[in-house]
């Protein structure tokens, strides 16, 4: 520790004295009054948390974070209603027909060269889709913007920028018949761009569409980064792009090469097409935008000229270099979507089972954790353990670790359920303010076990984030009241911030809560999330306050 930071943490722990009334000694190491059990002093210290993808492409996840941890979980899988998985971020690996690979062309470096009839670029299944967060079926999706450099060589009516369409309905960008002129359609409700001046040589081709608009503002074409004013949209055209559960084809029966293309998940300015049109995309540490980038082809790999550069896969293939030769796990995490209704069905029920088990298996995960939130009736909870317990047995001759997360008011699962994990998180923060005061935390703690989840299954969860005082179910990152200037003191547990007054848990309740966990021999402590909290060489760095509770003689 340099004398810079040694400096800081003196004045940190003077600032306490000045604000607390007791000795520091009696605040940090203060042993919780619950059946504390201090003679056998040996602790395994075991610390979970989750990682949010967007947050890790922005550099809110740093690796000095990601190393603090035992246990690392990657939020970005929720399955369909089918019990199938859908993916954040999906994998868009792409395989071409009639279509081959040029070092270069035109002065740009790795292209791909379509040829005309039977020439396609199929990238798989997953691009605009969505799943639905609560009942009914699979979802809609409500913008996009597609982007490519694309160098003509002829005219191909009929052929196809890019298309997805089955029975369900279509979406697609094509040549008319008319020279220079594509149109944009969506379940047969067709928008014309008139493009005369892509027709000779490289330009940069962009469509974005956002249903969230109004008709007139629906859809944006840019040639060059320039935006077209010719572009009518009629009043009827669709507020969104249907469930399509089928291939995405790109340059189908085109006679022209592409380059850079790419795909987002957001309706993008001109100014950011500009940008990524003159300096391609940049993935990592980016910007919002760029992180909400859903494939991504330059096509520079000539081995492998279909290679998806923004995946799910390429960040776990990062994080696990990252976590080279470190004894900390990487799991998949499970949330969200409309999870009640796949728990519900035995088929879907089966199906997320099995899907669960070979993703895990084909990519060699260290294990799961379901994040399903939250069961509100006796049947939710005979549904959800009936799936704990199915994937419990599906993975019980496999080495990986699997665990559920509840909730401190939500987690009255089956006792059969309970004993198929390996253990629980209990989420025992928000979204009221009232449970994230330490008596709360031990109190629910207690109830949880009484219920049957026995100490050495529980993980208990801490929040690095804060919950508006007054009971709205607003949240704002620790890391923001940081950022803010916001943090005189570790003792500190409500901040006013942006005009609203938020209750969160400051450095020493996070490490009292640490210590009482340790203390009364639970299993760990998990915190949502590392994005949330600064960077852990930070002197207020909340996950730094659990290690030093967990390690603590």
């Amino acid at each position: 520790m340099n004398s810079i930071n040694i400096l800081l943490r003196v004045l940190i722990i003077f600032c306490s004295f000045l604000l607390s009334s007791c000795d520091r000694e009696s605040v940090v190491l203060e042993e919780p009054d619950n059946n504390t059990d201090n003679d056998d002093t040996s602790y395994e210290k075991f610390f979970s948390s989750y990682i949010r993808l967007n947050f890790y492409e922005t550099g809110r996840v740093s690796d000095e974070s990601v190393l603090a941890y035992d246990d690392l979980i990657m939020i970005a899988f929720r399955p369909y209603t089918d019990g199938t998985l859908f993916f954040d971020i999906p994998d868009n690996q792409a395989s071409f027909s009639n279509a081959s690979y040029l070092e270069d062309f035109g002065n740009r470096n790795g292209v791909i060269d379509f040829n005309g009839t039977g020439a396609d670029m199929n990238v798989g299944f997953d691009l605009l889709n969505n799943v639905k967060i609560a009942g009914g079926s699979d979802g809609s999706y409500k913008q996009f913007t597609f982007g490519t450099w694309l160098s003509l060589d002829n005219w191909t009516p009929g052929g196809f920028i890019f298309k997805k369409a089955n029975e369900s309905g279509s979406v697609y960008c094509k040549m008319s018949d008319a020279v220079g002129v594509f149109e944009f359609n969506i379940n047969d409700k067709s928008v014309t761009i008139h493009a005369d001046n892509v027709l000779n040589g490289w330009h940069h081709f962009a469509l974005a569409y956002n249903g969230n608009k109004g008709p007139a503002e629906r859809v944006a074409c840019y040639i060059d980064g320039t935006l077209l004013d010719n572009v009518v949209v009629a009043s009827d055209f669709p507020s969104s792009v249907p469930f399509i559960r089928d291939a995405f084809h790109i340059g189908f029966g085109i006679d022209a090469k592409l380059d850079e293309t790419f795909i987002s998940s957001l309706f993008l300015p001109a100014s950011t097409v500009s940008g990524y049109m003159n300096n391609g995309i940049e993935l990592r540490k980016t910007d919002w935008n760029s992180s909400k980038t859903l494939a991504y082809w330059t096509y520079d790999n000539s081995s492998d000229p279909g290679k998806d550069a923004q995946s799910w896969k390429t960040i776990y293939d990062e994080l696990r270099t990252t976590l080279t030769g470190k004894d900390i796990k990487l799991r998949v995490g499970m949330a969200g979507g409309d999870w009640k209704t796949v728990v519900g069905n035995a088929t879907s029920r089966t199906t997320f089972v099995n899907s669960v088990s070979d993703f895990i298996s084909q990519y060699a995960w260290d294990g799961v954790d379901l994040d399903f939130e939250w069961c509100e009736s006796t049947q939710e909870y005979n549904n959800y353990s009936k799936a704990i317990v199915e994937l419990g047995e599906k993975l019980a001759t496999s080495d990986v670790t699997y665990s559920v997360s509840l909730h401190a008011y939500y987690y009255k699962i089956s006792q059969l359920a309970i004993n198929k994990t390996d253990f629980i998180s209990l989420q025992v923060y928000g979204p009221q303010p009232s449970l994230f005061d330490y008596d709360e935390f031990v109190s629910k703690s207690n109830a949880v076990v009484d219920y049957g989840i026995p100490k050495e299954k529980l993980v208990l969860g801490v929040p690095f984030y804060g919950v508006e005082s007054n009971g709205n179910r607003s949240s704002a990152a620790y890391l923001n009241f940081v950022d803010a200037g916001l943090i005189s003191s570790p003792l500190q547990d409500q901040v006013t911030y942006n005009g609203k007054t938020y209750t969160f848990d400051g450095q020493e309740t996070i490490r009292k809560k640490a210590l009482f966990a340790k203390q009364n021999k639970y299993k760990g402590i998990m915190s949502w999330d590392i994005a949330t909290d600064v960077t852990y060489s930070n002197e207020l760095s909340l996950a730094k306050a659990v290690n030093d509770a967990l390690a603590f003689e």
